[in-house]
């Protein structure tokens, strides 16, 4: 699907939504006015809303990643639900984006349960990789207690999770009642490791794109990068 967000017509109403972005005006009916007037459907439609931000935003969020080599020998703590959406979505064939502060997103369709464990398990093993490859000291796999109804299987037993990554150096937190957001935020762990909007734009710490990196790592594919529509080549 992700021919779906290319082509000069997508190209040109990304191009044009940063812009009224940049410039103040209101970001919900900017994207309506950009979208109605190239036609675009309702994948692009929440390309636009989830992988474009104003330039001030994506230069304060670039500014707090870190690279996988800055990761080494850090504790790291993960948005597990977060990172394992996007790569579930990936191995659906859903669409899966850079968005233009640099973090991997999806178009949000994905919100029923993990019904094919196939794709499940192989999430948190391709997670499990990347983590034992980035050589992090220590891994908080953070849970939101809301998720035992929504995903019974993710919280069945946090140690049947585990039990996939033995390789690396792991706990699980169930967060209650503060969800993980809260949990992130606060925690001491040194890394962060999300691509969850609210989270980016409260935390104080250094972030770690877990999600891209790992697909990146055992895929290396070649997905829509609006950071490169919007900057070029540029490093901004």
């Amino acid at each position: 699907m992700h021919g779906i967000l290319e082509g000069s017509s997508f190209t040109t109403a990304v191009h044009e939504y940063f812009w009224l972005l940049n410039r103040g005006y209101p970001e919900k009916r900017s994207r309506l006015l950009v979208a109605d007037h190239y036609g675009l459907n309702r994948y692009q439609r929440t390309a636009l809303y989830r992988g474009i931000f104003p330039d001030p935003v994506n230069r304060r969020r670039i500014g707090q990643s870190l690279s996988p080599e800055e990761s080494k020998g850090q504790t790291l703590a993960a948005d597990l639900l977060n990172t394992l959406l996007l790569i579930v979505n990936y191995l659906y064939g859903r669409n899966v984006f850079i968005a233009t502060d640099r973090f991997l997103r999806d178009d949000g369709e994905n919100f029923s349960s993990f019904g094919n464990r196939g794709f499940f398990l192989g999430a948190l093993r391709i997670i499990a990789d990347a983590l034992q490859s980035l050589g992090v000291s220590r891994t908080v796999l953070c849970i939101d207690s809301s998720c035992r109804t929504l995903y019974p299987e993710l919280m069945r037993d946090p140690r049947q999770l585990l039990e996939q990554m033995p390789e690396i150096n792991a706990a699980v937190e169930i967060v209650d009642p503060v969800g993980v957001d809260g949990y992130l935020i606060e925690t001491p762990a040194v890394i962060v490791a999300t691509s969850d909007s609210v989270v980016l734009d409260r935390c104080n710490k250094k972030v770690f794109d877990l999600a891209g990196y790992a697909l990146v790592r055992r895929f290396s594919p070649h997905l829509p990068d609006l950071h490169a529509i919007v900057y070029g080549n540029s490093k901004s």
